[in-house]
């Protein structure tokens, strides 16, 4: 399969409705009534996505990096409504605790992409 055209796309300095490579040659061009609202899309997605292979997109990276990502979110948030008898260790306590399991997780969804890095 052929390689896309490498970032970055940029807007034409000629026109509003296209996205060129760094080298001036136009990439894409928008057309319809939400051309403006579609081109900023897809910038903002090529900007996020800039360096990420294709193939990964497709297979889900990004997907699995956000679940990952609420994985730790919903541990750490759990873990710190838990209480400690002493009130002077709770917030300690609970910290540590969060700390503990979101590198867990962390570690979790790093496996979970481990099949998407380059070697």
């Amino acid at each position: 399969m052929t390689k896309h055209t490498p970032e970055p796309w940029v807007s034409s300095p000629r026109t509003d409705d296209c996205l060129h490579s760094k080298n001036g040659g136009e990439v894409v061009r928008f057309y319809g009534h939400r051309y403006k609202a579609n081109k900023r899309r897809v910038e903002a997605c090529l900007a996020a996505c800039a360096g990420i292979p294709t193939e990964q997109l497709e297979a889900g990276a990004i997907e699995k990096l956000i679940e990952g990502l609420g994985l730790i979110a919903a541990k750490d948030g759990m873990t710190l409504l838990g209480s400690h008898p002493d009130p002077e260790l709770s917030h300690q306590t609970g910290a540590a605790k969060a700390f503990s399991q979101c590198a867990d997780t962390a570690f979790d969804a790093l496996a979970a992409l481990a099949p998407f890095q380059k070697d």
